[in-house]
């Protein structure tokens, strides 16, 4: 009896390790952020009179107008002035890495805010936020006033950031 005992003892503890073991081995953990607009119809608002083609990539032009020096950046567009303490806790967050906040001030008066939010990034009205990488790609939308949309816009940053 106490053999038996001791054989069940001994596989109740090694099998959570030997499952351990086994996923640290030959697991792999890898998420990603999907590309948005990449196949099928982009509908252009109503006020806007581009047409898309996919896979859609936002424009070189307004990158290079924002002056940044770094090509290899994540960009996170927001228009709204309410936004600016959310965006200060990505800045933050961030510092250490590539990832440009661009504000309304960053483009100095140069273009029409509203075209570059619904034309150019294709904002949907349910969010305030955009996020493009370094290929020019538009890689998500948010919910800037929503603490939950935030966490997921910085998680999916460091996805990115991982990624390339």
């Amino acid at each position: 009896m106490k053999r038996k005992k001791l054989v069940f003892l001994t596989l109740a503890l090694l099998l959570p390790v030997a499952v351990f073991v086994f996923l640290k081995i030959f697991g792999r953990n890898e998420f990603t952020v999907p590309v948005m607009h990449q196949e099928g119809m982009i509908e252009a608002p109503a006020n806007c009179d581009f047409t898309y083609e996919t896979p859609y990539l936002v424009p070189d032009s307004l990158v290079s107008d924002l002056n940044f020096q770094d090509r290899d950046s994540v960009y996170v567009f927001y228009f709204d002035p309410s936004l600016i303490t959310p965006m200060n806790r990505i800045s933050v967050e961030f510092k250490w890495a590539s990832v440009k906040v661009v504000t309304p001030s960053d483009f100095h008066g140069k273009t029409d805010l509203r075209s570059i939010k619904d034309c150019v990034l294709l904002i949907p009205p349910e969010a305030s936020v955009a996020l493009v990488d370094h290929k020019n790609r538009i890689r998500g939308y948010y919910d800037g006033t929503d603490r939950d949309e935030v966490d997921r816009l910085i998680v999916e940053i460091k996805i990115i950031l991982k990624q390339y």
